[in-house]
């Protein structure tokens, strides 16, 4: 799997390393603000089925791909991608570019 940046979207997308879509996945693309440090979540489109299937990249300071089972929350308002487990606090900063992928 690799996310690679689309000029015509500004966005990441992710693909099978052959430029096509993989099929059946989420893909959600965050810039990140002050709420969302403080808050260390962001609020997923959907929630994953598997998540074990999760990826995320950070576009920024320490760009890197990151393929842990997350901290996922579940409730009837939000589905909240943490990102505490993976050692993230105090290492993202607002503006930071999040690519969150997942089935």
């Amino acid at each position: 799997m690799a996310f690679k940046f689309n000029p015509f979207t500004g966005n990441f997308d992710v693909d099978n390393d052959t430029g096509a879509a993989l099929s059946g996945y989420v893909v959600d693309n965050f810039t990140l603000n002050g709420t969302d440090i403080l808050n260390k979540y962001v609020i997923l489109t959907s929630a994953p089925a598997v998540k074990a299937k999760t990826r995320l990249v950070v576009i920024g300071g320490i760009e890197q791909e990151y393929s842990a089972d997350f901290v996922v929350t579940t409730n009837s308002a939000n589905r909240e991608l943490s990102w505490s487990a993976l050692g993230l606090d105090g290492v993202l900063v607002a503006g930071d570019k999040l690519v969150i992928a997942y089935s």
